[in-house]
C-alpha cells in the first residue's frame, strides 16, 4: 500500500475542502468517509460538516438493519 507524507495528506484534505466549497453535489459518502480518515491521520479536528454527514450515513445504515 501506498503511504502518503504528511504534506501530501493535507494537500489531499485541501482538494476536498475546496470541492466541498465549491460544489459539494460531487462528494458521494465514501468521500467523506475518506476525507475523516485524512483528517485523523494528519491530526487536526474533523469539521462539523463531515461529522454530521458521516454520522448521518452511520444512522441510517444503522436503522437499515
Amino acid at each position: 500500500m501506498m503511504d502518503f507524507t504528511q504534506e501530501e495528506l493535507h494537500i489531499i484534505r485541501q482538494w476536498f475542502d475546496n470541492v466541498q466549497d465549491i460544489n459539494d453535489n460531487y462528494l458521494k459518502d465514501y468521500d467523506y468517509e475518506l476525507a475523516k480518515k485524512i483528517y485523523n491521520k494528519v491530526g487536526m479536528r474533523i469539521p462539523n460538516s463531515i461529522n454530521d454527514r458521516t454520522d448521518k450515513q452511520n444512522d441510517k445504515d444503522t436503522n437499515c438493519s
